[in-house]
Protein backbone atom coordinates (compact mmCIF):
# COMPACT_ATOMS: atom_id res chain seq x y z
CA UNK A 1 0.00 0.00 0.00
CA UNK A 2 3.14 2.07 0.83
CA UNK A 3 6.33 2.90 -1.53
CA UNK A 4 8.10 2.99 1.68
CA UNK A 5 8.11 0.55 5.05
CA UNK A 6 5.18 1.72 7.33
CA UNK A 7 6.33 1.79 10.60
CA UNK A 8 3.14 2.77 11.84
CA UNK A 9 0.84 -0.09 12.67
CA UNK A 10 -2.08 1.20 11.66
CA UNK A 11 -2.91 -0.30 8.79
CA UNK A 12 -4.17 -3.32 9.09
CA UNK A 13 -7.59 -4.10 11.02
CA UNK A 14 -9.68 -6.65 13.18
CA UNK A 15 -13.01 -7.34 14.39
CA UNK A 16 -14.48 -7.23 17.49
CA UNK A 17 -17.39 -7.32 19.59
CA UNK A 18 -18.68 -6.88 23.13
CA UNK A 19 -19.77 -9.74 25.42
CA UNK A 20 -21.60 -8.07 28.49
CA UNK A 21 -21.37 -11.33 30.12
CA UNK A 22 -18.03 -11.88 29.98
CA UNK A 23 -16.03 -11.55 33.19
CA UNK A 24 -12.43 -10.42 34.14
CA UNK A 25 -9.81 -7.53 34.24
CA UNK A 26 -10.04 -4.14 33.08
CA UNK A 27 -7.27 -1.97 32.37
CA UNK A 28 -6.51 -0.73 35.59
CA UNK A 29 -6.83 -4.48 37.35
CA UNK A 30 -10.15 -4.39 38.37
CA UNK A 31 -12.81 -7.06 38.16
CA UNK A 32 -15.75 -6.55 36.47
CA UNK A 33 -18.07 -7.63 33.66
CA UNK A 34 -18.62 -7.10 30.40
CA UNK A 35 -15.64 -7.32 28.28
CA UNK A 36 -14.61 -6.96 24.74
CA UNK A 37 -14.11 -9.89 22.51
CA UNK A 38 -11.26 -10.25 19.26
CA UNK A 39 -12.87 -12.37 16.40
CA UNK A 40 -11.10 -15.29 15.84
CA UNK A 41 -8.25 -14.74 17.46
CA UNK A 42 -7.96 -11.23 16.77
CA UNK A 43 -6.63 -11.90 13.46
CA UNK A 44 -5.78 -8.98 11.33
CA UNK A 45 -6.11 -8.05 7.56
CA UNK A 46 -4.41 -5.62 5.27
CA UNK A 47 -6.42 -3.58 3.04
CA UNK A 48 -8.24 -5.27 0.30
CA UNK A 49 -7.57 -8.71 2.45
CA UNK A 50 -10.34 -8.49 4.02
CA UNK A 51 -12.02 -11.64 4.19
CA UNK A 52 -14.95 -12.98 1.70
CA UNK A 53 -15.63 -16.10 4.04
CA UNK A 54 -18.37 -15.49 6.77
CA UNK A 55 -16.54 -14.05 9.86
CA UNK A 56 -17.52 -15.65 12.69
CA UNK A 57 -19.46 -13.27 14.98
CA UNK A 58 -20.58 -13.62 18.33
CA UNK A 59 -18.70 -17.00 18.92
CA UNK A 60 -16.81 -17.17 21.86
CA UNK A 61 -14.85 -20.23 20.90
CA UNK A 62 -11.58 -18.52 19.13
CA UNK A 63 -12.23 -15.30 20.39
CA UNK A 64 -10.00 -13.63 22.77
CA UNK A 65 -10.71 -11.00 25.86
CA UNK A 66 -7.25 -10.90 26.89
CA UNK A 67 -3.89 -11.56 25.32
CA UNK A 68 -1.07 -13.11 26.86
CA UNK A 69 1.40 -12.09 24.54
CA UNK A 70 1.07 -8.80 22.47
CA UNK A 71 -0.43 -9.74 18.83
CA UNK A 72 0.87 -7.10 16.92
CA UNK A 73 4.16 -6.26 18.12
CA UNK A 74 6.43 -4.33 15.85
CA UNK A 75 9.25 -5.88 14.01
CA UNK A 76 12.92 -5.34 15.50
CA UNK A 77 14.26 -2.97 12.67
CA UNK A 78 17.96 -1.85 12.54
CA UNK A 79 18.33 1.34 13.46
CA UNK A 80 18.60 4.15 11.06
CA UNK A 81 22.29 5.21 10.18
CA UNK A 82 23.21 7.99 12.15
CA UNK A 83 20.28 7.65 14.77
CA UNK A 84 21.45 7.35 18.65
CA UNK A 85 20.32 3.88 18.64
CA UNK A 86 23.22 3.45 15.72
CA UNK A 87 25.75 4.44 17.68
CA UNK A 88 26.16 8.07 15.99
Amino acid sequence: MWPETDRNSSDDATTMWRDPTATGQDEAGNEGTGMVRYVDGGRRFLPGEWPTDPIPWFEEEGSVTVYTERPDAPPDYPPRPGSPAAGG
